[in-house]
């Protein structure tokens, strides 16, 4: 069958406050990513791409303290994500 199947960012994920590195890119994902994900204190690298993840990326996310790369390209993000990626050296 060339059913493709589809997943959603697992919710757990904002529990995990040791998390340093998260590649979710490429796991044809949809629905929203928990605000919690981008709320973890440690977390250094999120790649997102090539998914079909949806919703608003917080504004207040730029220029976070750890995070130092986010990749978002090729989803379906809603807002005004061009001008999150603006104002963030992190952003690609």
């Amino acid at each position: 069958s060339n059913m493709k199947r589809m997943f959603e960012v697992p919710f757990w994920l904002e529990d995990m406050n040791e998390l340093l590195f998260l590649d979710l890119s490429h796991n044809s994902l949809t629905g929203d990513v928990p605000r919690g994900v981008f709320d973890l204190p440690k977390l250094t690298y999120i790649l997102l791409h090539n998914n079909s993840l949806a919703g608003e990326i917080p504004t207040d996310i730029v220029g976070g303290e750890k995070l130092q790369m986010m990749t978002l390209f090729d989803n379906g993000f809603s807002g005004d994500v061009d001008h999150v990626c603006a104002e963030s050296p992190i952003m690609e």
